[in-house]
């Protein structure tokens, strides 16, 4: 669908291609109020622990 599209040609998107936009992404992503990846997610979630 991008591959084609001449308004998006020339844009890259990828997070990792911007050090101060990765930067950004790790600081608001790490804040309490999103769900971090843990090996205990799942029984928390679904367990009320």
């Amino acid at each position: 669908m991008w591959h084609d599209n001449p308004t998006f040609k020339k844009i890259d998107a990828r997070l990792q291609i911007s050090d101060t936009i990765s930067k950004r992404w790790l600081k608001e992503t790490n804040k309490d109020k999103f769900i971090k990846s843990t090996l205990e997610l799942y029984d928390r979630l679904y367990n009320n622990e």
